[in-house]
C-alpha cells in the first residue's frame, strides 16, 4: 500500500511540475484545482480548504535538486494547466526554469534548442506553451531572448567528473582570452606523451 502511495505522489508531482512533494509544499484549494481523475489531488485540496495537514511518516520525500527557480515559483497553478504547461513538459523532467535557459543565465532558449536540451520535438509550429514563457520570461520578445532582470540566473555549468584516460587529443584547441574578451582557435603542432595531457 505504501509503495502505491508513493507511487501516486510521484505521479502527481510530475504532473503538477513541482520539484518538492506534494506532501510538504500542497496550496491549492479544491475550487483552483486543476488537476483531474487524482483522489491524492483532491484529499490534500480539501485538508487545504480546512487548513489541515498531512504528516507523512515513513514515506520517501521526493524532492528533485539540481536547477534554479523552479517552474512552480514563476507560474501559478492554473496557468500550468490552462496554458498547456503541464502538458508540453509532463515526462520531459523540467522543474525548473534554468533548463530552458542558456548556460550563462540570461537567455530563453529557443524552442528549436530545446530539442538538444530536453529532447522536445520541435518539428512543426512553436506551441502556445511555449509563447507564454517566453512572453512571461523575456523583456522584449521581437528584439531578442533576453530574460527579465528577476528571472536572470547565474552561470548553469554542468559539471561532469572527466577521466583523462578517456581524452582523445584534438588537432585544433580554443580557449577564451579574457584580455581581449574573445576566443582564440589555434592548431596543435607538439603533442605531448601518453601520459601527459
Amino acid at each position: 500500500m505504501r509503495d502505491i502511495f508513493e507511487a501516486d505522489c510521484k505521479q502527481l508531482q510530475n504532473e503538477l511540475l513541482s520539484n518538492k512533494s506534494p506532501l510538504i509544499t500542497w496550496n491549492i484549494s479544491l475550487k483552483d484545482l486543476q488537476v483531474k481523475y487524482c483522489l491524492l489531488a483532491r484529499i490534500l485540496a480539501l485538508l487545504y480548504d480546512n487548513m489541515l495537514t498531512i504528516r507523512s511518516s515513513g514515506i520517501k520525500v521526493n524532492q528533485i535538486q539540481g536547477g534554479s527557480l523552479p517552474i512552480v515559483e514563476i507560474f501559478t497553478h492554473k496557468e500550468i494547466f490552462n496554458k498547456g504547461i503541464s502538458k508540453g513538459l509532463k515526462g520531459k523532467n523540467v522543474y525548473f526554469a534554468s533548463q530552458l535557459m542558456s548556460s550563462d543565465g540570461i537567455r530563453l532558449l529557443r524552442y528549436k534548442d530545446l530539442k538538444h536540451r530536453i529532447k522536445i520535438n520541435t518539428q512543426g509550429r512553436i506551441p502556445s506553451w511555449f509563447k507564454f514563457v517566453e512572453n512571461k520570461l523575456i523583456e522584449e520578445p521581437l528584439k531578442s531572448k533576453k530574460v527579465k532582470n528577476n528571472y536572470q540566473l547565474g552561470y548553469n555549468l554542468h559539471n561532469e567528473e572527466m577521466n583523462i584516460d578517456k581524452l582523445k587529443t584534438k588537432n585544433w584547441i580554443t580557449t577564451f582570452h579574457n584580455q581581449i574578451g574573445k576566443p582564440i582557435i589555434g592548431r596543435v603542432l607538439d603533442k605531448p606523451k601518453e601520459d601527459q595531457l
